[in-house]
């Protein structure tokens, strides 16, 4: 393979994982409804890069990523538990809660970490 071939490649590899253009950090609008659909990618960078944009977008989010731990889809579960927890929004607690009785352990257990972070640190 051509050195030129390589690095086209690599470039549409990055390209297709790269920062989305004009982020709509509101948390309406296609782009966040598309990092969503995003979570359930069987592409691991494109549904952790969907993730940390949605935990940047913060407390906003918080309304898609709590309808998305309701899909069917396990990845799309496991990333919105797991981006709910990196948010720490009070809000989000009882969503983390209910997923405490989700059928797959891995949800259940991101739902815990996700309401232990919010506890105060024991004292020893």
């Amino acid at each position: 393979m051509s050195m030129t071939t390589q690095k086209k490649q690599k470039q549409t590899k990055s390209e297709s994982i790269s920062e989305p253009r004009g982020q709509n950090t509101r948390g309406t609008g296609p782009l966040p409804k598309a990092l969503v659909a995003d979570l359930a990618s069987h592409n691991d960078a494109v549904r952790v890069k969907a993730r940390h944009f949605l935990v940047a977008m913060g407390k906003a989010a918080v309304p898609l990523l709590t309808e998305a731990l309701k899909s069917e889809n396990s990845l799309t579960k496991w990333e919105a538990a797991k981006a709910l927890g990196e948010i720490g929004d009070p809000s989000s607690a009882p969503t983390l809660v209910e997923a405490l009785e989700d059928e797959d352990f891995d949800v259940r257990w991101l739902a815990a970490e996700g309401l232990s972070e919010r506890l105060p640190p024991r004292r020893r």
